[in-house]
């Protein structure tokens, strides 16, 4: 939901062509709508080094459906990775869980992120 300060503003926002870009559809709010799937990050912690690979990381995001993006730069850190995801899950992910790599059981640790929320100003 983007909310805006006048109609003036509404107006301009929802015909401009880049805007118009970033969406499938533009419509007015409806009091009926919910969401059937949200995209998030969610940070990974815990990750062995011999399994820090992409693969890795869309093997874990199934955990919650499926893999969006994985958080780019920052490849020499190993201590946590960001990854963005879709899923329908409606709670805030926070759970530890098994990570088995060449037979070895590891511990890794998923939280979810803060929600980034745009800031738009009227021009």
């Amino acid at each position: 939901m983007i909310e805006l300060k006048s109609s003036k503003s509404k107006s301009k926002f929802m015909e401009h062509v880049g805007v118009a870009s970033w969406f499938r559809r533009l419509c007015n709010a409806q009091s009926d709508f919910a969401a059937k799937e949200r995209i998030v990050w969610v940070d990974i912690e815990g990750v062995s080094l011999n399994a820090w690979t992409r693969s890795t990381f869309q093997k874990i995001s199934s955990k919650w459906e499926e893999l969006v993006e994985l958080e780019d730069g920052y490849d020499d850190l190993f201590a946590r990775k960001h990854i963005c995801i879709k899923t329908s899950q409606t709670e805030n992910i926070l759970e530890s869980f098994k990570l088995i790599v060449k037979g070895k059981v590891f511990w890794a640790r998923a939280k979810e992120l803060f929600v980034w929320s745009p800031s738009f100003k009227d021009c």
